[in-house]
């Protein structure tokens, strides 16, 4: 692996990130939680461990801002502090619209927004980890492939999903299909991206078999993610991405036989069954979909800001389900809850997370999780669930940093070749 990037810089509050970062990363793959299910009596439903290293995070962003806008860049920086003043701001401004002054919504709408600090905040760690210790994200990448790998073996064997494969501690096959999917597809393209030197075909080999477990999760957004990364990846990477192009056709042609072979009788019917059920789940989904984007056309006032972050849960769903996720898409519960204006404010935060580097490599990087992150969206709310939601930060955030000490590094070799000429 390549060392000439990282940063001789022992201070403890660079540790303490590397701390966080490595913390919060691994326990979003196996998903974490302090409730034991969705529908939990507890009053922690919805809070998860990784949330307890907020605070950690905040004080090493504040006290290292510098740091984090070199790794990040301005625009970026800019970007995501305009997100989270409109989340906390204008995103809880629907409450007053719709005459929630009742404590438990108020809390409710303070928690997403609270919410929606963590992952930025997270976003900001994860780049100046990777602006600072390139190396410890690789590693930290490659033990969460590892170990998500031997979870799938383990599940392959006695599957412990709603379908078929989940996680040790979440076992929505959506949840399970978004994380396999990531953390797939970041190790496919970490050997283009962060400027390995050995490794690399273990890194692509690991991301196929993570890839394929995102399939066994049987989730119908997750795979339709997959697709549009696959998109992206060949658009951007072409023929460097040849290796694990071939090596996922070949192991869909043995998925394939196994389907059709009579020992996998009851996995094609398990499939089967699966996708001929979209009816009953559609519309299911579509209700409520039609119930929120119906309150909004019936109160325009709610359009330009929305009604409020957390909102949907009371107003159209039910006061009982709290600070849980229950609207199903991502797509709909941001236009419900931050309006036009809000969607757009995170929309151009996204377009910059993409564009705030000039390495060709690293936008794709970030293009590629961002397109597994839409399609899953479909119908999981992928960018408020904290699993999800923190692997993309942490993953984005991690390619930006380590791209952007490249390129620092990259300008000043050159800089000093030219002043070399000069001088002879």
């Amino acid at each position: 692996m390549v060392r000439q990037f990282e940063v001789s810089d022992p201070r403890p509050l660079e540790l303490l990130a590397a701390i966080v970062f490595s913390g919060v990363f691994l326990l979003a793959v196996v998903g974490d939680r302090f409730g034991t299910a969705d529908i939990d009596p507890s009053p922690l439903r919805g809070l998860h461990i990784a949330d307890v290293l907020f605070p950690m995070a905040c004080w090493i962003v504040l006290t290292r801002l510098h740091v984090a806008i070199r790794a990040l860049g301005r625009p970026l920086f800019i970007a995501g502090l305009a997100w989270v003043f409109f989340s906390a701001t204008a995103g809880l401004s629907g409450y007053l619209a719709t005459g929630l002054f009742a404590g438990s919504e108020v809390l409710a709408g303070m928690a997403f927004a609270l919410k929606e600090m963590e992952f930025v905040a997270f976003l900001f760690v994860s780049a100046i980890v990777g602006y600072l210790r390139p190396v410890l994200f690789t590693r930290v990448l490659l033990a969460a492939g590892v170990t998500l790998f031997i979870w799938l073996i383990i599940e392959l064997n006695a599957p412990s999903g709603y379908y078929l494969v989940g996680l040790p501690f979440e076992h929505g096959a959506s949840q399970a299909g978004s994380v396999f999917a990531l953390l797939g597809t970041a190790l496919i393209v970490l050997p283009m991206t962060a400027g390995l030197t050995r490794g690399g075909y273990f890194c692509q080999v690991l991301g196929v078999a993570l890839l394929a477990g995102s399939v066994f999760s049987l989730s119908r957004s997750a795979i339709l993610g997959v697709a549009l990364s696959a998109i992206v990846i060949i658009a951007g990477y072409r023929l460097r991405i040849l290796f694990p192009l071939i090596l996922t056709l070949v192991l869909l042609i043995v998925m394939g036989s196994l389907l059709a072979s009579s020992s996998g009788d009851s996995l094609r019917d398990l499939v089967y069954l699966r996708w001929t059920d979209v009816d009953l789940h559609a519309g299911y989904r579509l209700d409520k979909w039609e119930d929120l984007l119906g309150f909004l056309v019936e109160n325009p006032l709610l359009l330009p800001f929305g009604a409020g972050l957390g909102s949907p849960n009371y107003l159209v769903l039910g006061r009982d389900l709290g600070l849980l996720l229950a609207v199903d898409s991502a797509f709909v519960r941001r236009l419900f809850e931050v309006g036009i204006i809000g969607s757009f404010v995170f929309a151009t935060f996204l377009v910059v997370m993409c564009r705030v580097t000039t390495s060709r490599g690293s936008q794709f990087a970030v293009m590629s999780l961002l397109a597994i992150m839409l399609g899953s969206g479909v119908t999981l709310e992928s960018f408020q669930v904290s699993q999800t939601a923190l692997l993309f930060y942490g993953l984005a955030g991690a390619f930006i940093g380590s791209a952007r000490r490249r390129e620092e590094v990259q300008t000043r070799l050159l800089g000093a070749r030219s002043q070399g000429l000069k001088e002879h």
